[in-house]
């Protein structure tokens, strides 16, 4: 090249585009979420199954995790069962105290004793009257059941609407 004499720049045309570019950022450091919901159950028991990925977005209601309805479902089994158990003692307790009331009248057994039946009557209908005041109505073991269900479903809360993390939560198989 000659002294003073300038370098020529090569120059190269192309077509401009326009598309997504990936953003990467290398860097080592801590990730801490800018929002935290911390979700309890209302019934305790054992998780049976996570319905998210880690780091997915969720909504509002969206499942979560599922808990083990079994021991909530026995549960429900047992106060039908108290309940029935309880409601036959009261009906033969009232036949009881019918038949006491006439022999009472003509004689027979001591009022102390009439007055002993009538009690065991009357205490047996408030445990019934207070065990079950839903229990005689007829959807009864449908509402139940779906408490049982919808209580074995824990769900996101109203604020969470961001990515959910599963630490701390292993599900246990049945």
């Amino acid at each position: 090249m000659l002294a003073g004499a300038r370098a020529t720049v090569p120059v190269v045309v192309a077509t401009a585009q326009e598309k997504s570019v990936p953003i990467q950022l290398r860097a080592i450091g801590t990730v801490q979420p800018t929002e935290s919901v911390t979700v309890r159950s209302r019934v305790g028991g054992t998780l049976t199954k996570i319905h998210f990925k880690e780091g997915q977005d969720v909504r509002e209601g969206d499942l979560l995790f599922t808990i083990d309805a079994r021991p909530m479902q026995a549960e429900l089994r047992q106060a039908e069962a108290n309940l029935a158990r309880s409601t036959g003692e009261l009906e033969n307790a009232q036949r009881e105290a019918q038949r006491y009331e006439e022999l009472v009248r003509k004689g027979f057994v001591a009022q102390s004793q009439y007055e002993q039946i009538r009690t065991r009557a009357r205490s047996l209908e408030a445990t019934v009257r207070a065990t079950a005041p839903s229990c005689r109505t007829r959807g009864f073991r449908r509402a139940t059941r779906r408490f049982a269900r919808r209580c074995a479903a824990a769900r996101a809360p109203s604020r969470c609407t961001k990515a959910v993390s599963s630490r701390r939560t292993t599900p246990r198989s049945s």
